[in-house]
């Protein structure tokens, strides 16, 4: 806290904001305008003013000065640290800013201040954008009934702006305080001033910092998202105009010390203590921690650090399952810790080649209840693949140079660059020397910023829990990180099938959704599973039916979808409809029962608001939790003979922003943690649950936000199984975690009709590839905004090439069905025949992820080591064996793409035919529209069904048959896990194919029989094709010459 002895640092008299400002200001968001990094937190109305604010427009020496126009209210909660240099008869303040992780010193000099050129020109050029930019804000801060307002409030920030103009330009025999603003690193100041001003009044009067001739002696403080918060017990609303410095600094932490350290075989235990003082900056430091290093296998190192206290929130081992440590006692890993003591800091290397893969020498790392901060050195050369959710503006391979990824769920469609629905704090390093991976297991809010070669954790609680995986293929990475968060489940057959979806629209009621099914089948185009949005829904109510989906009707609907060999699946949402008294709804009355609802601060009921109005939130901690939700899925099931289950709205969603919350909510440390993440919405509560809000385990929601849909999925499963003993559970969830996929697969939530979304769409696919949650897709079409022919046809051949396949779109959008246009209906018959010949090649490559975690859909670098694939996002691989190329943009009938050397000639899937490839091993290919690039890969055998039915449970009993690609050699190899499609455990029988010296060998291995007759192979060599006739009994293997 500032020293008051000093004269010239002093407490500030009262404020005396006018009327207009002081109402407004309350709800204003600070916005940082300082470089191209800020773009995603600016509303996309004020986008253009931000591109033109972002150009340096003043330097001193070599250092940009960018402007920054903050506005914001000023609620001291940050320590002010003291320092005082009596030689110059200085001050100096520090704190840490939230931006790019600076510390900020603010030099308050006495009179004597030095004076500093050029900010008066500065203030002059800007004045007009400035004063432009804070009118574009208001109006975009307030709705169309608040112009008067804003007004208002705009008019008195224009008489600041002028009266600060005035300041800045005026005689020295105005004796004006010099505000320093210093960025350090440790071989670089720079230094530069700004003036802050603040409105005291009706007039046009804003005083300086200090103004000799009155005596004044105040010292303003200012509050930004840049400069932080202060402790003082200042409340102050201020503008700042100032110059910002972007370069990175080091911040000035002591760290931490190793006291005491004991060995072990497997690695050590250790005790550290804080080497310094606290500093206390965002959060309460924690003063004695524990360090723990365990080489769990030849492959994964585990390095923990938390609280000596056990008070820090950690996941518990029933919501995430620790991954066991190997017991043999000539382990030999492939990775080795290194650490010094006094200041501790670690750094990972591997043991082959001595390279260093993590390493946090750089900076001492933070350790505070509420604020964890780390920052490790990126390899040279790093490609960085995750972490996520995000829709990367840098693409599926990110940036090492400029990036962030803010993980926290949110419900908010799909924009670019901000924190989404999942938390998947994993990134793959993928490097010339090889490619190694770092799972952080941390349930709490965080960033993780990637800049000029370093990446950055700034965690909002919890503890530093380390999974290092050292490949070194990118594809050994994912398997072990399999084995930390588990496998993928399996899936049912028919989960590869088409599925369709309409939120309103002509499927408000079940003879309209009939309809739908029927009109498919005269376009003979393929549907497998029916999906409902909430028009099935009692007023919103999940379990319930509403008047056109009584209990009769409903039953019929599903029971017609059955007769016809197709699959049903409802929506459900996250939040449970709160009704009024007197009105019964059985999930919330025996929720209210069994005590199984999240509690607000004062222990009542939280109460929110989604689709039916206000609505409360199962609590996955209570005790009784489970028992409710197969009561409630029990109960639902009386009705609708579902066959899986959507979860949507599971973030969990909300939409009370935070000034539709009511009046006394309490400004905790929860709901405004001291470090602020880059949260897509204006402040951390928006739209989602209360972080304040109280489970049964004794945390808050704050702690366990982003794990509550991934406990829910747990609880979906049990349930599913429960009601239907080995059968696999299909469940598809919009909100994920790590590990998730062990239950459940994603859709990638509410995007657009529009080519850029159907891009994007991609890199969403092969993230959650990486993720381990492989059953995974886009709404083909787009959910919102209206499709064009074009867009249905390129889109639906995309997405037949994608584990998940639904189309789904919004009310009030145009109809999308693949019908609606002859041509979208013949692309999609044309797809829809070579995704149903390939189901048992689906079949395989997801049993495969279920048995090691080996990837179902692959970026091409997985399969193939060249440089130049590294950033190749718009193809991906099918399996090691199919290549797909599809067109992206509108208009274009042909497409450029990679063939990769791969020891022979990749050949079309239709017409058979090599591909030429140039020097640089890529091809342009003609792609008329209705039609897609498949080309199979030399050297593999594939096995499919011949003729494929309308309806998969029809096509796994057809016929089988066998692609064969020879490779230049004149061999190739493949495989195929035959089973019953359906059960969790069961017979399987593994079937391997190889074919050489012009024969093919078929061996298999297991006890399942049931499987149809192989009657055809094609055999594709380099100047000619084979096509024999046959009949074998795969699950017994036999040898046939060709």
């Amino acid at each position: 806290m500032a020293d008051k002895s000093d004269p010239s640092v002093q407490d500030c008299p009262d404020d005396r904001l006018t009327a207009p400002l002081e109402e407004e200001w309350n709800h204003i968001e600070t916005f940082l305008l300082a470089d191209e990094h800020s773009v995603p937190r600016v509303p996309a109305s004020l986008a253009s003013a931000h591109r033109a604010f972002s150009q340096p427009v003043y330097k001193e020496g070599s250092v940009p000065m960018n402007l920054a126009l903050n506005v914001g209210t000023w609620e001291p909660k940050r320590p002010l640290y003291l320092d005082r240099d009596v030689n110059s008869e200085c001050v100096t303040l520090k704190t840490h800013s939230t931006f790019d992780n600076t510390q900020v010193a603010f030099r308050f000099a006495r009179n004597n201040a030095p004076k500093h050129q050029g900010m008066a020109e500065v203030a002059q050029d800007v004045e007009e954008a400035t004063a432009s930019l804070i009118k574009e804000l208001f109006k975009k801060t307030f709705t169309d009934t608040d112009d008067n307002r804003a007004s208002k409030a705009t008019t008195a920030v224009s008489e600041l702006v002028k009266a600060r103009n005035r300041a800045s330009t005026s005689t020295e025999s105005v004796d004006k305080r010099s505000l320093e603003f210093r960025t350090l690193t440790a071989d670089q100041k720079a230094t530069f001033a700004f003036w802050v001003k603040r409105y005291e009044g009706a007039g046009p009067e804003a005083a300086g910092i200090m103004n000799a001739e009155t005596g004044a002696e105040s010292v303003w403080i200012p509050h930004t998202i840049t400069l932080g918060q202060f402790e003082g017990g200042m409340k102050r609303r201020v503008i700042i105009l100032a110059g910002v410095d972007t370069t990175e600094y080091t911040p000035e932490e002591d760290g931490y010390k190793l006291l005491s350290q004991i060995e072990k075989t497997d690695g050590y235990y250790g005790s550290l203590v804080l080497a310094g003082d606290p500093l206390n900056a965002y959060g309460t430091d924690i003063e004695e921690l524990e360090l723990s290093v365990e080489y769990q296998s030849d492959s994964r190192l585990h390095v923990h650090i938390s609280d000596s206290a056990k008070k820090q929130f950690q996941i518990p081992s029933s919501t995430f399952p620790r991954p066991p440590a190997s017991t043999s006692a000539d382990l030999q890993s492939q990775l080795e810790f290194h650490h010094t003591a006094d200041p501790f800091a670690f750094w990972v290397t591997r043991r082959s080649t001595s390279e260093v893969i993590f390493d946090i020498r750089s900076h001492a790392f933070i350790f505070s209840d509420q604020h964890l901060q780390l920052t490790t050195s990126l390899p040279a050369q790093s490609n960085i693949y995750g972490p996520g959710e995000i829709v990367a503006g840098s693409g599926f391979r990110r940036s090492a140079t400029k990036d962030r990824t803010t993980l926290w769920n949110r419900d908010a469609g799909t924009p670019v660059d901000e924190n989404i629905y999942g938390a998947h704090p994993f990134y793959l390093s993928s490097t010339p020397s090889g490619s190694f991976g770092v799972f952080l297991l941390n349930s709490h809010a965080m960033e993780m910023t990637t800049k000029d070669g370093q990446m950055t954790y700034d965690i909002l609680g919890g503890t530093f829990d380390f999974y290092f995986l050292s490949g070194p293929t990118p594809m050994d990475v994912v398997r072990q990180y399999s084995e930390v968060v588990r496998r993928p489940a399996k899936v049912p057959f028919w989960a590869f099938g088409l599925h369709m979806c309409r939120w309103n629209g002509d499927w408000r009621t079940p003879e309209d959704v009939k309809e739908v099914v029927r009109k498919m089948k005269e376009a003979d185009v393929p549907l497998e599973t029916v999906w409902s949005d909430l028009d099935y829904m009692d007023r919103f109510r999940n379990f319930e039916g509403g008047e056109k989906w009584s209990h009769d009707k409903y039953k019929d609907f599903v029971d017609y979808l059955h007769a016809n060999k197709q699959h049903y699946i409802p929506i459900v949402d996250a939040a449970i409809a709160k009704p009024k008294a007197g009105d019964p709804y059985m999930a919330y009355d025996r929720g209210v029962e069994l005590d199984i609802f999240i509690k607000a601060d004062d222990g009542k009921v939280y109460v929110g608001e989604v689709w039916p109005g206000e609505a409360v939130y199962p609590d996955w901690t209570a005790k009784n939790v489970q028992v409710w939700w197969q009561e409630c899925f029990d109960h639902y099931r009386k009705t609708a003979e579902y066959d899986g289950i959507w979860l949507d709205m599971n973030e969990p969603s909300n939409f009370q922003m935070t000034k539709d919350r009511p009046k006394g909510d309490a400004k905790n440390k929860l709901n405004f943690p001291p470090f602020k993440i880059k949260n897509g919405y204006p402040n951390f509560w928006d739209k989602t649950v209360d972080p304040s809000a109280k489970l049964a385990d004794g945390y808050n929601h704050y702690h366990e936000h982003n794990i509550w849909a991934h406990e829910q999925n747990l609880a979906m499963h049990k349930v599913l199984l429960e009601q239907s003993p080995n059968k696999r559970p299909f469940v598809i969830t919009r909100s994920t975690f790590a590990g998730t996929g062990k239950v459940s697969g994603h859709w990638l939530g509410d995007n657009y009709s529009s080519w850029e979304s159907m891009r994007h769409s991609l890199q969403g696919v092969l993230q959650f590839q990486l993720f381990q949650i492989p059953m995974v897709g886009a709404d083909a079409c787009g959910f919102g905004e209206d499709c064009t022919e074009e867009l249905a046809n390129r889109w639906m051949q995309l997405a037949a090439f994608t584990p998940f396949y639904r189309n789904h779109n919004a009310l009030d959008c145009v109809d999308q069905e693949p019908y609606r246009w002859k041509s979208v209906a013949e692309a999609s018959k044309k797809v829809l025949h070579t995704r149903y010949q390939l189901l048992p090649y689906w079949e395989t490559l997801f049993a495969q992820a279920h048995k090691d975690g080996t990837l179902p859909l692959r970026p091409l670098f997985f399969e193939f080591d060249k440089p130049e694939l590294a950033g190749v996002e718009e193809q991906w691989l099918i399996g090691d064996s199919l290549l797909i190329t599809p067109v992206l943009r509108e208009g274009e009938t042909e497409v450029k793409g990679y063939f990769p050397d791969a020891g022979g000639a990749w050949r079309d899937w239709y017409t058979h035919h090599a591909i030429q490839v140039d020097d640089n091993n890529q091809a342009t290919l003609p792609t008329p529209l209705g039609s897609i690039n498949v080309h199979i890969r030399p050297g593999s055998i594939i096995l499919i069904h011949t003729d494929p039915a309308y309806n998969l449970t029809d096509t796994r009993t057809s016929e089988y048959g066998l692609v064969v690609s020879l490779d230049a050699k004149g061999e190739a190899k493949g495989m195929a896990i035959l089973d019953d499609g359906l059960s969790v455990e069961g017979s399987e029988t593994i079937v391997d194919f190889s074919a050489s010296a012009r024969k093919l060998v078929i061996k298999a291995k297991g006890d399942y029989t049931a499987a149809p007759k192989l009657t055809k192979i094609t055999i594709m060599e380099e100047e000619q094709e084979t096509r024999l006739d046959v009949s074998v009994d795969l699950t017994k293997g036999r040898e046939v010459p060709y």
